[in-house]
């Protein structure tokens, strides 16, 4: 869902208005979204000839992901049933099978239950401003001239952490 609020105000030589969004993304996972917040200010300045106008924009960003990914689920082998098993609840499915000389064979297909039913984090924060400024003039009704200036900067941290008892975890070898 979103919100929007905004209050503008002026005359005939100056106008301005200050803004704020909310909005909820919602993930397609569970446990998976995200919230961005915006705050803007708008500037108008005419005397004359001339036309200042300055827009700035402030934007957070905070999102997570889900434990498991839409991907570790969809490769999951379907013949499995996606249960926990209190026995070995790592795996849906864990043997050993030997091939060629001497060698073993270790089939160990993930459980994506238990890994979501684990302690983890998997989120970003970003913020990142803009502010573009614009000058005109118009010495007459054929004649423009336009300076247009922009500062942009974007920061972002993006966090992972997996639990130790997560499958991806646990060691698949052959010997």
């Amino acid at each position: 869902h979103r919100h929007d609020l905004w209050l503008d105000g002026g005359d005939k030589a100056i106008t301005y208005g200050v803004g704020f969004t909310y909005n909820r993304k919602n993930g397609v996972m569970k446990q998976s979204g995200g919230d961005i917040y915006d705050l803007n200010f708008k500037l108008n300045y005419r005397t004359g000839n001339f036309i200042f106008t300055n827009n700035f924009t402030l934007n957070y960003d905070n999102s997570w992901n889900p434990p498991v990914s839409f991907k570790e689920f969809a490769e999951t082998d379907p013949y499995y049933p996606k249960v926990i098993n209190e026995k070995e609840p790592y795996y849906l499915e864990n043997f050993a099978a030997p091939i060629g000389e001497g060698g073993i064979w270790y089939v160990k297909e993930a459980n994506p239950l238990h890994n979501a039913s684990l302690n983890h984090k998997n989120s970003a924060y970003g913020m990142s401003f803009t502010n573009n400024f614009l000058a005109e003039w118009n010495p007459i009704r054929e004649f423009k001239v336009r300076f247009k200036f922009q500062i942009h900067r974007t920061q972002g941290i993006n966090e992972l952490y997996v639990s130790p008892f997560h499958s991806s975890q646990q060691a698949n070898t052959i010997k």
